[in-house]
This record gives C-alpha cells, structure tokens and sequence, in this order.
C-alpha cells in the first residue's frame, strides 16, 4: 500500500457507487450487504512501493480515508493483503497480519484477508506449516482483542500449502481460533474444480467475506470477468450463504482491466437479479 493523494480516483470511487448500495434480509440479526472492492491505489495505479505491511499508511492517511469514507457514506469491509505469507515469513520482511488488523481497526473494518502462500524452498514442509500456524494463531488472538477476525483468501489453493478443502480444515483445527476463518471466493474455487456450494455447506460457519467476480475457463488458464459477463451461476451461491445464515458483505471485486463503473453497475446489478431469482428479499 501507497501514502498518495489521488482525487480522480476519489471522486471516480464516488461516480462509480452512487445510488449502488443495498442490503439482503437473510433472516438473520444482521443483513447480508452487497459492496464494492476495488484495488487499492497502489494496485490502480500501477506504483512501485516497497512497503508489504500496513505501516506504510501513516496516521494521517487513516484519517483521509475514514473522512473519505464518511462523506460517501461508504463503509470498509475488510483489509486485503495479497503479499504471501509463508514465504514471507522466510524473508527479509514477513508479512505482519498485526499491523493489518490494526489498520482494520483504524478504518472501522472488522475483517482482514490475506494469502497463504505455497511451499518455500529449502524448508521442510512441517518447517513451514508450523510457522505459518504460529503466526495465524497470534494474529487471530490479537484480532480477537480488537474485533477484527482473520481470514484466509480463497481457502485451497493448486500452488498454496493448503490445496484442497481438507487441507483447509486442518489449517482452521491447527490455528484453533473460534474466530479465524476464510474469504469465501467462488469463483477461484470453480475454476479448480471445487463445488462452491459444497464448500458452503462445509465451511459455512467459517466465512468471513466473499470476494465475488466472474471467469471464462478453468485453472490453469482462465479470464477475470465482471459479474454477469462470465460463466458462473450466481444464484445457488447466494442461496447456498443465505442457508449458512452469513451475514457480512459480498465484495464485486473489480480488477485494475476493469472501468470501475462499468464493474460496480453491472455486478451490482447482476447480484440483485440472482438474489430476487434465489427468492431473497432486497432492503434499502
């Protein structure tokens, strides 16, 4: 992450979410909300940073964006790192969840996201399994003391330590935090061949946030799509988490390739239409 101004990205954040906002009354206390992920300035805009934890973004910055926030009536749903964890840990510069829960805290998110990594060379396997665990469980603790819970991005992954469901549900028995979880990401889940309903009703309790975009073809060659421009069928998902009883944020992700406002009007539009298809009610 970056410390930058950048107002044509402000106010674009603005054109692009006015008037796209709503919730979905699963029947639970707190209602599923529909959001936008947009990657950060850095990612947009294609700066070279050195900075892997969230140190980089000084005070100041927080309090930018907390106005920012505020004045678009926009709330963060969760901090994203995609810097690798277990090769990190193994580096010059581990990646410090910490800092990012910290900065969670900081803009009134409640939810941090990261990416676990693969194998590391020259490590043993169990080297690398039992750190990485150390180092998810003391952030999970520390995330509790602040109420900011922790999750795993994408869960399995074909090149990560964790390469199918299984394996997740070692890692989640391993860290042994009631609160860590996963960011539930169909549409990579799809693409390896994973059911995503399945995995709901598997990991259903341990879902923190959904990343949701679409895709052409299947691992290891496919395409990022905008919601509604690919091939993944929306509406046994959104089923599937109102039957899990979920009740945080599904985040359209809109990638750098995307015009933002085309990707938060088509996929805004496209989650409304399967959710009224799956038979759940929309409120303002």
């Amino acid at each position: 992450m970056a410390e930058i101004e950048c107002p044509s990205f402000d106010s674009e954040v603005q054109r692009a979410t006015e008037g796209l906002c709503g919730s979905v009354d699963t029947g639970s206390q707190t209602p599923l909300r529909l959001a936008f992920y947009t990657y950060s300035y850095t990612d947009r805009l294609q700066l070279d940073v050195e900075h892997v934890n969230s140190d980089s973004v000084s005070p100041e910055r927080r309090t930018q964006i907390r106005q920012a926030a505020a004045r678009y009536k926009l709330r963060v749903e969760a901090i994203v790192s995609h810097a690798e964890l277990t090769a990190s840990l193994f580096g010059e510069q581990p990646l410090d969840l910490m800092q990012s829960i910290d900065l969670a805290c900081d803009l009134g998110g409640d939810v941090v996201t990261f990416h676990l990594g693969g194998p590391v060379e020259g490590v043993a396997p169990e080297v690398v399994w039992n750190k990485t665990v150390h180092a998810i469980r003391e952030a999970a603790n520390h995330g509790d003391s602040r109420h900011v819970r922790l999750a795993i991005d994408l869960g399995p992954w074909p090149t990560w330590i964790v390469r199918n469901s299984n394996d997740l549900a070692k890692l989640i028995d391993d860290v042994g935090s009631p609160t860590f979880g996963v960011n539930f990401d169909p549409s990579y889940l799809a693409i390896q061949g994973i059911d995503p309903v399945g995995f709901v009703q598997r990991f259903g309790s341990r879902i923190r946030h959904v990343h949701v975009k679409d895709h052409i073809g299947k691992y290891p060659q496919w395409l990022h799509k905008i919601p509604g421009r690919g091939e993944f069928d929306y509406v046994s998902i959104v089923k599937a988490l109102a039957e899990a009883r979920f009740d945080g944020s599904l985040a359209i992700e809109c990638f750098t390739d995307m015009p933002l406002s085309e990707a938060c009007e088509v996929g805004y539009n496209t989650l409304r239409l399967a959710l009224r298809q799956a038979g759940i009610s929309t409120v303002s």
